[in-house]
């Protein structure tokens, strides 16, 4: 339960976003259950399960908003829910959480569970979502509930229904492609005076080397996509990477300092940023340390919104801000999610998404950018099948590098001697019958060899044996 709890909220956070905003609402302080209501709109899940969702404007609390939410499944369904524990997002705005019950309205009183996504702002409107089924089939059918949420609201769909038709029982597989990669966000949605047009057409995209999938409005241009990491650029000047990568170091763990992480920064593609900074820092320090490396101009990042994931390990932050290149005439609005893998003992992983476009064309598209989240998947087995590979194919080219490096010291530590034996009128001969090798006048050497030409040989340079003649 708790995977679809950390999987899937973006998704069921935008969509509220959105209805508070275009969804008829209940008068302030109504609690209306009737099923005719126009303020909480219902959708059966092709796949099964039920969705309902609305808006309840005026200065809600999340309490109030709950009470409204928990209610209608009461009357819905003839049995009050029982609801388990809050998570409550880091800017307080949104609160989640997973409630059960009995179905008492149809015969056998079928066991339920359902998911309800708070949203209560200080200011502004407030709304609530429920997405329900069976507690057999709703691990099957959340996943694809949430997709159905979104869709509906994002296209203005007529199949949401304004009467309660029950609860689904039918089994459903999740129609939504596995992904370790972001659903929706819920910051982008969030974009104050945002008026966003209908979500545009998806044109699924596969990466040339297997490693990942996503769809992308028609116009849109991959540019890279490469073991999971894929760089796009749409017609309006938006731009996509998803699934990029950093090794970082934290300077506070000995053995990270022993790589040579200190003062200067981190060795090679590493960056250096302690892992309990703060996120925003984080995603900060790791472009900007980026940027250095490659000698490029930083941009300046300016966080508007951050919203907490709660991963069940490691970090899931959403950022919602505005990004100014260096030249750029105006910023540009952005949407990020930064990933942060558990630390180990030199550090830790760093995967970010990052969908960047100016200003109004990001509030033109917010429902197509947001939609294109949930469609990047990756196979993560042959990400790290090609990583192991990578990294055999760099050991041996390092080791056929440290050769090479070596036999051209070699080569000039030898011709430096030999260059200093000439010099000083010194050879080096060997005596072949003990295979002593001697340096002394090169008068001496020539004695020797002409007295006895089977026994004493004088020595080239190209002849030296390393530690013994040089």
């Amino acid at each position: 339960m708790q995977k679809l709890i950390k999987r899937f909220p973006l998704l069921v956070i935008f969509a509220l976003l959105c209805s508070c905003t275009n969804a008829p609402a209940v008068k302030a302080g109504s609690q209306t259950t009737d099923a005719s209501s126009p303020a909480l709109k219902t959708v059966q899940n092709p796949g099964g399960g039920t969705i309902v969702y609305g808006a309840v404007p005026g200065q809600q609390t999340y309490k109030t908003v709950l009470s409204a939410m928990m209610k209608r499944v009461e009357a819905d369904y003839g049995d009050r829910p029982q609801l388990g524990n809050l998570l409550q997002s880091r800017n307080g705005n949104f609160w989640e959480g997973f409630f059960s019950f009995a179905n008492k309205k149809q015969s056998g009183s079928a066991p339920m569970t359902g998911m309800v996504v708070i949203y209560a702002p200080q200011s502004g409107t407030s709304g609530g979502a429920t997405l329900i089924d069976t507690t057999a089939n709703f691990p099957k059918t959340a996943n694809s509930m949430v997709q159905t949420l979104v869709h509906s609201i994002q296209t203005g769909s007529q199949a949401a229904q304004n009467s309660t038709k029950g609860a689904s029982s039918a089994p459903a597989a999740s129609t939504a492609p596995a992904s370790s990669a972001p659903a929706a966000s819920s910051a982008a949605s969030a974009t104050p005076g945002a008026a966003s047009g209908p979500a545009q057409k998806l044109i699924p995209y596969s990466f040339p080397d297997g490693t990942g999938a996503v769809s992308l409005p028609a116009g849109w241009k991959p540019t890279s996509a490469h073991m999971g990491d894929v760089i796009a650029n749409g017609p309006n000047g938006e731009t996509l990477r998803f699934g990029f990568v950093v090794e970082a170091l934290d300077p506070n763990l000995p053995s990270a300092r022993t790589m040579g992480a200190g003062r200067n920064g981190a060795p090679g593609s590493f960056v250096l940023v302690p892992y309990n900074e703060d996120p925003v820092k984080i995603y900060q320090d790791t472009v900007n340390q980026l940027s250095q490396k490659q000698h490029l101009p930083m941009a300046t990042f300016t966080v508007q919104q951050t919203q907490d994931m709660h991963a069940p390990s490691g970090k899931n932050f959403i950022f919602f801000g505005t990004i100014m290149k260096s030249g750029a005439s105006a910023p540009s609005d952005t949407i990020i999610q930064l990933l942060c893998s558990p630390e180990n003992q030199l550090g830790y992983e760093i995967k970010i998404f990052q969908i960047t476009a100016p200003e109004q064309v990001f509030k033109q598209e917010t429902a197509t950018l947001n939609s294109i989240f949930p469609t990047y998947t990756q196979d993560a087995k042959l990400i790290s099948q090609m990583a192991t590979a990578n990294a055999r194919t760099v050991i041996q080219a390092e080791k056929n590098t440290i050769a090479y490096e070596q036999q051209i010291t070699d080569s000039t530590d030898r011709m430096t001697q030999g260059m200093s034996d000439m010099l000083r009128d010194q050879s080096v001969f060997v005596d072949s019958s003990t295979g002593q090798h001697y340096r002394g006048p090169d008068d001496l050497a020539s004695a020797l060899q002409n007295a006895n030409p089977n026994r004493f040989t004088t020595l080239s340079p190209g002849q030296y044996i390393s530690g013994v003649d040089y």
